[in-house]
């Protein structure tokens, strides 16, 4: 009997960022099923992306328009490598990813095949790879009203609400250059610059969301089986057409991680499960919501704990 059958789970899916040279060889070595996924995917984006993700090199695979594919299809290699084996499906109330992550939720939700999303997340990474002169950072111990007012003075923006303890931030980098020492002498813990190409989810990506929105628009997107909290509301869609809607805001919308997770709890979440390369969002949720269950699946280890804590 499963332990968690009076309770209500979400599965959460990582973004970009939990890339790393090996993620998901132990499944891919193990199932079959791993096998055909990164098979599938090599004959879609034209290269051999296993070789790029078990060998490097990591200059390679941290290109935004190779981790987009690669980060998506660890992720939902695993989840339905674990859904099967645990009858998982039947359990799940939500469905959320972080940014990238939205995807795999929304794959997972049936809203799009996985050869479509593979097709989708390749395009999107190309195309926000291709805006320039960006960066982002992560202020960590600032409350985000104080960071929206600092930032705004340099042309900075948040757009990443991860915990109430982190906030990222997103500009040009001579912007971030300026704003960071700000931040820190106004009280932030830390300020961390991220390794990535751009300013994404900020104004700077309005220059390719209309081409986005435009090839989006070309895709058939069916209901989803179960809600997907969306990033850029917080609320949940299970209607494919707001599913769509909620993704051409996401590309130059603020993430809001915090307010999801907080509605999902609100709304009779008590277990939380992360599926992905690394564990990086569990992290995030028990500071935002410090009562619930969270367990993460990123490797062989944790895929036999998690399996035997929801089997009981």
């Amino acid at each position: 009997m499963y332990i968690f059958k009076q309770m209500r789970i979400a599965c959460v899916f990582t973004g970009q960022g939990a890339q790393k040279i090996g993620m998901g060889r132990e499944f891919y070595e193990k199932y079959g099923e791993a096998k055909g996924f990164f098979s599938k995917a090599s004959d879609i984006v034209g290269y051999d992306i296993s070789k790029l993700i078990f060998e490097g090199p990591e200059e390679e695979l941290n290109k935004t328009s190779i981790t987009q594919p690669a980060v998506f299809l660890v992720s939902y290699t695993i989840y339905e490598i674990f859904k099967k084996e645990v009858e998982l499906e039947s359990l799940i109330s939500f469905f959320a990813g972080h940014s990238l992550g939205e995807y795999t939720a929304v794959t997972a939700a049936g809203v799009l095949d996985f050869e479509k999303t593979i097709e989708v997340v390749k395009k999107r990474g190309e195309l926000m790879e291709g805006v320039s002169g960006g960066g982002m950072s992560a202020v960590i111990g600032m409350d985000k009203e104080k960071i929206i007012d600092i930032c705004s003075k340099y042309n900075v923006e948040a757009v990443n609400f991860n915990s109430p303890k982190q906030v990222v931030i997103a500009g040009r980098v001579e912007d971030l250059d300026r704003v960071e020492p700000e931040l820190k002498n106004n009280g932030a813990k830390r300020v961390i610059r991220l390794k990535v190409s751009g300013a994404f989810h900020s104004l700077y990506m309005k220059e390719v969301q209309k081409e986005f929105s435009d090839y989006l628009d070309g895709i058939d997107f069916k209901d989803a089986k179960i809600p997907v909290v969306t990033n850029c509301d917080a609320k949940p869609h299970s209607v494919g057409n707001e599913i769509k809607d909620a993704l051409k805001k996401q590309i130059a919308s603020p993430v809001l991680w915090v307010d999801s997770m907080n509605f999902m709890v609100e709304n009779g979440i008590g277990t939380f499960i992360e599926f992905g390369p690394a564990r990086v969002l569990s992290n995030l949720i028990v500071q935002i919501v410090p009562g619930a269950k969270v367990y993460s699946v990123y490797d062989l280890n944790s895929f036999e704990e998690v399996k035997d804590a929801i089997k009981g």
